[in-house]
């Protein structure tokens, strides 16, 4: 199952719902978040990578912190990559680890996966001009390297 499909199956005010619980900080953006649920509605996927979107709850052991980290795995080698910079068509083309499919809501992963993709703001086009603006920076993977 890819991400487009669980988007396609749930209602914005449950993924709400959870973006207030996991991400405290955003309860002022709920409008932004429902205009971006509403273009992940529309956007058709595309599909440039086979490797598995995952969902996991880490603990960031330099700030002390536990945090969702959300990223697509290599599936032969395991190498995680992060999300935050990638065109929204591709990310909700990502096939969806057994894993989290077992262990999270749809609504939780909806609202895990808004969250990665909206961390650098809430319009595509500006979070596209930051990654070309910042195209020196260290970690970032494009998937035509993956």
């Amino acid at each position: 199952m890819i991400l487009k499909e669980i988007i396609d199956s749930v209602e914005f005010d449950a993924v709400w719902e959870v973006v207030q619980k996991e991400y405290p900080k955003q309860k002022e953006e709920k409008d932004s978040f429902a205009e971006m649920f509403s273009k992940l509605k529309v956007i058709e996927p595309v599909r440039k990578s086979e490797n598995i979107l995952d969902i996991e709850y880490r603990k960031d052991n330099d700030a002390n912190e536990w945090y969702w980290d959300v990223c697509s795995v290599e599936p032969n080698s395991g190498k995680r990559y992060a999300l935050d910079f990638l065109p929204w068509a591709e990310f909700i083309a990502f096939t969806l680890s057994e894993k989290i499919l077992e262990t999270l809501s749809k609504e939780s992963i909806v609202a895990h996966c808004m969250w990665e993709m909206s961390f650098y703001g809430y319009n595509e086009e500006e979070i596209q001009a930051k990654s070309e603006a910042d195209e020196d920076m260290e970690g970032t993977v494009s998937l035509e390297d993956i």
